[in-house]
C-alpha cells in the first residue's frame, strides 16, 4: 500500500509538473509596427531615423508597437524597450538620462488615436497629448518609479525596462493592444539625436521590445490541475 502510494504520489507531481510548465513565463520580442516624427507638414514615417530635438524645435518621435502576438489574458510580468542611436538626425549630441525621455500615449478623449498612419503623420493631425503637462500621457522615464535607463558604447544604446513601462503594456494589452510611446527631449536645450526606425537599413538599430508575460491556463490544464488534486484527497482518505 506504501510502495502504491509514492508511485502515485509521483506520477501526480509529474502531471502537475508538466501542467505549471504549460502555463509557465514565457518571452516575446517585438519589432516596432510604426514610427516617425513629427516636425512640420512632411510625413517622415519613411526615414530610417527618428528624429528627437529639444528646445525651441522639439522634435517627438512616435513609436508604436502591436502587442496582439501575446496570448489573450496573459499578464504582462515585465518589459524591456530598447532603442539605438544613429546617424541622420538634425543633431547628433551624446544621450544623457537628462534628456532622453520616454512616454506612453493614453487613450484619452481627443488624443491621438492609437492607430495613427505613419505615412501621413503630421502635426496638425496629433491629438490634445502633452508630454510637457503630463496629459494624456503616462511618465515611463521616471527613476524614482523604477525605470532604470543604461546608456550603452558612449551612448549607443538606451534600455528603458521597469514596472511603470509593464503597467502601461498592460493596460494598452487589454485596450485593443495597439501600444505608442512618445521620444522626447526634455531639458530645455536644443539638443537631439537619432533612433534607427524599423526602415533602417541595420537590423540592429530597429526598435525592439521584449515582453515577458505569464500565459492563462488552458482549460484543458485546470482541468487536470483540479483531476489530480481529487484524486490526491481521495487517495489520502482511503489511506
Amino acid at each position: 500500500m506504501k510502495r502504491t502510494h509514492i508511485l502515485l504520489t509521483a506520477a501526480m507531481a509529474g502531471l502537475l509538473a508538466g501542467a505549471a510548465a504549460s502555463s509557465s513565463a514565457a518571452t516575446l520580442t517585438l519589432p516596432a509596427h510604426a514610427d516617425t516624427y513629427l516636425r512640420d507638414a512632411t510625413a517622415r514615417g519613411a526615414l530610417d531615423f527618428i528624429d528627437v530635438r529639444g528646445g525651441n524645435v522639439d522634435f517627438r518621435g512616435y513609436l508604436r508597437f502591436d502587442l496582439s502576438a501575446i496570448p489573450a489574458g496573459a499578464t504582462i510580468d515585465a518589459a524591456t524597450l530598447v532603442l539605438t542611436k544613429v546617424s541622420g538626425a538634425s543633431r547628433n549630441d551624446t544621450i544623457t538620462n537628462g534628456r532622453f525621455a520616454l512616454y506612453g500615449l493614453n487613450n484619452d478623449a481627443g488624443n491621438t488615436p492609437q492607430n495613427w498612419d505613419e505615412a501621413t503623420f503630421v502635426p496638425d493631425q496629433k491629438g490634445t497629448e502633452d508630454v510637457t503637462t503630463l496629459t494624456g500621457v503616462t511618465d515611463l522615464d521616471d527613476g524614482g518609479a523604477g525605470i532604470s535607463e543604461t546608456l550603452n558604447g558612449g551612448a549607443t544604446e538606451v534600455t528603458v525596462t521597469g514596472a511603470p513601462l509593464s503597467g502601461f503594456l498592460q493596460s494598452r494589452f487589454a485596450d485593443g493592444g495597439l501600444a505608442t510611446f512618445i521620444l522626447s527631449n526634455d531639458d530645455g536645450t536644443d539638443r537631439g539625436f537619432g533612433f534607427g526606425s524599423k526602415e533602417n537599413a541595420d537590423p540592429l538599430t530597429h526598435p525592439a521590445l521584449t515582453i515577458e508575460y505569464t500565459p492563462i491556463p488552458e482549460p484543458a490544464t485546470v482541468l487536470l490541475l483540479a483531476m489530480c488534486g481529487g484524486v490526491m484527497v481521495v487517495h489520502g482518505r482511503r489511506r
